[in-house]
C-alpha cells in the first residue's frame, strides 16, 4: 500500500511539473507567438449526415502552436486571458483560419472560435468575400449574458453566421427557454459524454432538435466519439456532425496541399 501510494504522489509531482513547466514555456513565448503570427490550424470534418458521408459539408478551424506542441492549446488561451493579450490572440487564429476557406471548394464553411470581444472585432480580418462562409462558433455562456444580442447582431450585419457552442445536452431545456428571436443559424450540441446510455440526454437533444427545426436552426453535434452515439445522433435527425467517429482533425502539415 505504501509503495503504490508512494508511486501515486510520484507520478502526480511530475504531472505537476510538466504543468508548470508549459505554463512557463506559454508565458514566455506568447508575445513571440502573437508577433511571428507563429499559429498553424488543423481543419476537423463536419459531415452531413443520412448519406454516404463522403464530402466534408464544412470544417472546424483548431489553433496549434508549434513552439511548444506539447503543451494543451486551452493552456495558451488561458494565459492570454489572464495577461491581457486574449484578443490579438484570437483574431490572429481567426486570420490564419481564412486562409483555409480560400483553397477550400466554394460551398464549404468554416466555423471559426471567438469570445464576444472578439467577435466584435472580425469585420478587421475577415475578408468581406469570405464572411458569408465563416460560421462563428460563440461560446454558450455568452447567451446568458446581455452582450450576446449585440454580437448576433453585429455578425449578420457583416455577413457571418452565428452558431451558439459547447451546449450540453442537460443544458439544451434552459437554452429554449431563454434565447429569444432572432435566433442563431446553428446549435452545437456537446454529445462527448455520450447518449448511448444516458436516455434524459437523449429525450433532451429529441426535443431540441424539433423545436430546433420549427425555428430554423440547424443542430451540429460535436465531439461525436462512439458509434453508437452517431447512431443516435442520426436517428434523431441531426444533420451535421464531426467528432472523432467520423474524423480527427489531420496536424496542419497534412493540409498543406489542399490549402
Amino acid at each position: 500500500m505504501i509503495a503504490h501510494e508512494l508511486r501515486v504522489s510520484e507520478e502526480y509531482l511530475l504531472a505537476l511539473a510538466q504543468v508548470w513547466e508549459w505554463e512557463r514555456l506559454v508565458d514566455e513565448q506568447l508575445d513571440s507567438v502573437i508577433a511571428e503570427e507563429a499559429v498553424e490550424v488543423a481543419l476537423q470534418p463536419i459531415y452531413p449526415l443520412g448519406g454516404t458521408k463522403e464530402r466534408p459539408w464544412g470544417y472546424e478551424a483548431l489553433a496549434r502552436f508549434p513552439t511548444a506542441p506539447g503543451a494543451p492549446v486551452g493552456m495558451w488561451f488561458r494565459a492570454a486571458v489572464a495577461s491581457g493579450r486574449a484578443l490579438p490572440l484570437e483574431l490572429l487564429c481567426v486570420r490564419k483560419a481564412t486562409v483555409a476557406v480560400e483553397a477550400l471548394p466554394a460551398d464549404t464553411s468554416l466555423c471559426v472560435n471567438a469570445s464576444a470581444v472578439a467577435a466584435g472585432e472580425l469585420r478587421a480580418v475577415v475578408d468581406p468575400d469570405l464572411a458569408a462562409r465563416v460560421i462563428v462558433d460563440i461560446p454558450y455562456a455568452v447567451v446568458e449574458t446581455p452582450v450576446w444580442s449585440d454580437v448576433h447582431a453585429g455578425l449578420r450585419a457583416w455577413g457571418m453566421r452565428a452558431a451558439i457552442d459547447d451546449v450540453a445536452p442537460e443544458a439544451l431545456r434552459d437554452l429554449r427557454a431563454g434565447l429569444q428571436p432572432p435566433y442563431p443559424t446553428f446549435v452545437k450540441v456537446d454529445v462527448v459524454a455520450g447518449l448511448a446510455d444516458n436516455g434524459a440526454a437523449t429525450r433532451e437533444l429529441e426535443e431540441a432538435v424539433s423545436w430546433a427545426r420549427d425555428n430554423g436552426i440547424t443542430v451540429i453535434a460535436e465531439r461525436v466519439q462512439q458509434p453508437a452515439d452517431l447512431a443516435i445522433v442520426e436517428e434523431l435527425g441531426i444533420s451535421l456532425a464531426q467528432g472523432y467517429c467520423l474524423g480527427a482533425p489531420p496536424e496542419p502539415g497534412r493540409h498543406r496541399a489542399a490549402w
